[in-house]
């Protein structure tokens, strides 16, 4: 129920729709405190409570520990890249390791989260 303004566009490549995946992490319930960016390594890592995520940019491969210390790797059809200056990942791949549906309007081009 919170309104936040990106600083970089959505776009769709691939048939994908990719947002920053900060605001995608945001739109799941992950604090901000729970984004961290690791520059040496291209890494990202979310976590919601017992849920860590990592992905790497150019790596189709996300980690998954649900609960944490049981991880397993998910092969996605994408990778993470980078576009302005952001880290960009379609949102199906981590809303729905944190539980969310995911829906697509092809007629608003809209994404929502169940």
């Amino acid at each position: 129920g919170e309104l936040r303004s990106m600083d970089v566009a959505p776009y769709i490549s691939d048939n994908r729709t990719f947002l920053p995946v900060r605001f995608v992490a945001y739109g799941c319930g992950v604090n901000e405190s729970d984004i961290v960016w690791d520059q040496t390594t291209s890494k990202v890592q979310l976590r919601k409570g017992d849920i860590l995520l990592e992905l790497t940019i150019g790596n189709k491969v996300l980690i998954s520990n649900m609960p944490l210390g049981s991880g397993s790797q998910i092969q996605m059809d994408t990778a993470p890249e980078i576009t302005s200056d952001r880290t960009m990942l379609p949102v199906r791949w981590i809303a729905e390791q944190f539980g969310y549906e995911v829906t697509w309007d092809p007629f608003t081009q809209i994404v929502g989260l169940k």
